[in-house]
């Protein structure tokens, strides 16, 4: 038998309330934040997709390349580089152009930048595909053999890039040219299938 008082009607709303504060809500709150959630990891595997799908790209036109193709970019760009012939370019530079050439030095490569995660585990902080090497050049030359030397630096078979050069006008008209110029080594692993 169901009571139908006044007071068994208010209980039972009180009750009812309570069972929906208590356990209803909370289950409803739960439900919507793992929705949120599944919305969320949705979103991230479809931006992963993505850059898969762009990284294959990349890898099948890596694999479309041909290998005397890679061959002239490990010329272009060595994996190391020689502090030894890189002056002795420079030199035959300098005797092309017809210039005095006083001096050529090696000041070396930058060291690489170490920071430290979390964990205390070593990272470098620089990403780069290429590692720059500094060379000192100082010469005597006229203008017009100046620009011979920038010319020739120019068709160099792997990149001689000037950093800084000053210029001051010395005795006779000739000039003297000191500047420093920049090679880079590729900091990358030769692929397995390129044989010389």
């Amino acid at each position: 038998m169901i009571p139908y008082g006044l007071f068994s009607q208010v209980l039972l709303i009180i009750t009812s309330v309570l069972l929906v504060l208590t356990y209803i809500k909370p289950a409803f709150v739960e439900i919507s934040n793992t929705q949120e959630e599944i919305e969320t990891y949705q979103a991230e595997i479809e931006k992963v997709s993505s850059v898969n799908s762009k990284l294959a790209a990349l890898v099948s036109e890596y694999d479309n390349v041909p290998n005397q193709d890679k061959i002239k970019l490990l010329t272009y760009m060595p994996d190391k580089v020689d502090s030894v012939s890189v002056p002795r370019d420079l030199d035959a530079i300098a005797k092309r152009a017809g210039v005095n050439l006083e001096s050529v030095s090696y000041d070396g490569a930058p060291e690489p930048v170490v920071q430290y995660d979390e964990t205390g585990t070593p990272f470098f902080e620089d990403v780069n595909t290429s590692e720059p090497h500094t060379f000192s050049v100082s010469f005597e030359s006229s203008y017009s053999q100046l620009k011979e030397v920038l010319s020739l630096m120019e068709e160099n078979i792997y990149p001689l890039e000037l950093k800084e050069m000053s210029v001051i006008e010395g005795e006779g008209g000739f000039l003297t040219v000191e500047m420093q110029v920049v090679t880079y080594a590729s900091i990358r692993e030769l692929p397995p299938e390129v044989v010389f």
